[in-house]
């Protein structure tokens, strides 16, 4: 992991993986992202996106192998996912999110900054 200003852990070896709706080309700002997040902590991050992204975590949920993250471009599908058991509400550690407003609400999160807005059920 790269020193500097990141001060979380160090997640050399570890990998996580994200599915979501974006492809090329608008996926190419999340891949920015992803490789900053990968130089600070030293982890591998695999994103897919896919344009049927919305059947196919339906599917990875009910054959226990969903992503360890998921960008659901719909609130009710994250909804619906939640009624599968497939969604861990987020711990406190949410509230301590710099440059973003949570707002807990029960097991619901909402996340917003001024160019994301996030809702995590």
């Amino acid at each position: 992991a790269i020193a500097g200003a990141y001060k979380g852990p160090d997640l050399s070896g570890e990998k996580i993986v994200i599915s979501g709706p974006w492809l090329a080309p608008q996926d190419e700002q999340f891949r920015k992202v992803i490789k900053a997040f990968t130089d600070a902590t030293g982890a591998t991050v695999e994103y897919g996106g896919s344009d049927s992204f919305e059947q196919q975590i339906i599917i990875d949920v009910k054959a226990g192998s969903p992503p360890n993250l998921a960008i659901f471009p719909q609130p009710g599908l994250a909804a619906n996912v939640a009624a599968l058991g497939g969604l861990t509400p987020l711990g406190n550690d949410m509230k301590k999110v710099k440059n973003g407003i949570v707002f807990p609400t029960g097991h619901e999160y909402y996340f917003n900054n001024k160019d994301y807005k996030i809702i995590i059920i």
